[in-house]
């Protein structure tokens, strides 16, 4: 039960399972208190049931509380160190399928989208070599024999190219400039 709370549930039906069990345990301290009242049931029955009510509500509180802020906040900080740039951290709750589990495969993609502009902006890699892992297919468009604006020197031929993904979503528009070297 404690791991379908944790790694499960969605937040907002931790928090009715939660408003569930603390108005039972509630009702239970109501209950015991209205026996004592009419006699139903002696004072020395009434106080203990309603205490041990009162100390499970707690309990529940508390290992409740746990279970959800600790994901957050762990996430949170997460979330911080890669926008401010830590590339590498491990990312932590992926096998929960809640809320967190959602916002950590969402930093998972986010810093392989980092990672990739990094290597683009800092080495000499190819685009299509970057982005090759994301299975990528090339609709090549129009095609003009010498440069398209912003090629280099020395080009011969330039390309205009979509890359699509799988499921057909374009992720870039290209410009490919060819030079003797290319072609060889």
């Amino acid at each position: 039960m404690l791991d379908w709370f944790e790694k499960e549930a969605m937040i907002r039906e931790k928090f009715r399972t939660l408003l569930f069990v603390i108005a039972l345990l509630g009702a239970l301290g109501v209950l015991a208190t209205v026996l004592a009242a009419t006699g139903a049931a002696s004072g020395a029955i009434a106080i203990p049931v309603s205490v041990a009510a009162m100390v499970l509500a707690m309990i529940t509180i508390k290992v409740a509380g746990k279970l959800i802020c600790d994901p957050y906040v762990t996430t949170v900080e997460r979330m911080e160190a890669l926008a401010a740039g830590d590339l590498h951290s491990t990312v932590h709750y992926a096998n929960h399928h809640d809320c967190v589990g959602r916002m950590t495969k969402a930093m998972a993609k986010f810093r392989y989208n980092a990672d990739q502009v990094r290597t683009l902006q800092t080495t000499q890699t190819p685009f299509g070599t970057v982005v090759a892992p994301l299975g990528f297919r090339r609709e090549r468009g129009a095609a003009q024999r010498g440069a398209a604006p912003d090629c280099p020197a020395g080009t011969i031929l330039s390309h205009s190219a979509v890359l699509r993904l799988p499921d057909g979503r374009a992720i870039s528009a290209v410009v490919e400039c060819y030079t003797p070297a290319n072609l060889r």
